[in-house]
């Protein structure tokens, strides 16, 4: 990703390895200035590279805003220490960021707001989920779907960008209770 926002502030989510072999995943908008912090560990380098000492910057990405950037932090730091470890030696965020999202293990029964939660993810076909994805005690979900125009339920519901709250968190169901979601089989 190579894009500049509308501020023309750049973006950046980096990893470090640290001298115990962990990986530290992290976002800046000056990577040089951020570096720096992590390996003199001055007052603002990160409470986890303070105590595990960063000693090699491994990748680095640039994102067009500060939500991508914290979306693709968040889906880096939910991989496994060997995916992480497959993302640094073959840099292909494709191959973890595709268009398939397994949210089946999401328990959301306590969720109140889910504003933006699949928001402006262009590839995103499938949504898998199992009957822990719960909506009934969410008051807020704007823009939950927004931007997401290749997704499909598991029935066939397409994307629809007048349905983009939380109208169609649901498994789908056909056309008697049109959904985006796709249950985990």
């Amino acid at each position: 990703m190579n894009y500049k926002s509308k501020e023309n502030k750049m973006y950046y989510v980096y990893m470090l390895r640290c001298e115990d072999n962990s990986i530290y995943t992290g976002i800046t908008t000056n990577i040089n200035r951020r570096m720096e912090e992590h390996f003199s560990k001055g007052p603002k380098c990160a409470k986890y590279t303070l105590k595990r000492t960063a000693k090699k910057l491994e990748s680095v990405w640039q994102t067009e805003n500060r939500v991508l950037a914290s979306k693709l932090e968040y889906h880096i730091k939910k991989l496994s220490k060997l995916y992480k470890e497959e993302l640094i030696l073959n840099n292909n965020l494709e191959k973890f960021l595709a268009d398939k999202i397994d949210v089946s293990k999401f328990n959301t029964s306590k969720v109140t707001d889910m504003n933006n939660m699949f928001e402006s993810s262009p590839n995103l076909t499938t949504i898998y989920v199992s009957n822990k994805f719960l909506t009934d005690k969410v008051t807020s979900s704007s823009n939950m779907f927004s931007g997401d125009t290749k997704l499909v339920g598991g029935a066939g519901t397409v994307y629809d960008s007048s349905n983009i709250d939380k109208t169609y968190a649901r498994i789908d169901g056909g056309t008697s209770s049109p959904g985006y979601f796709t249950a985990k089989q």
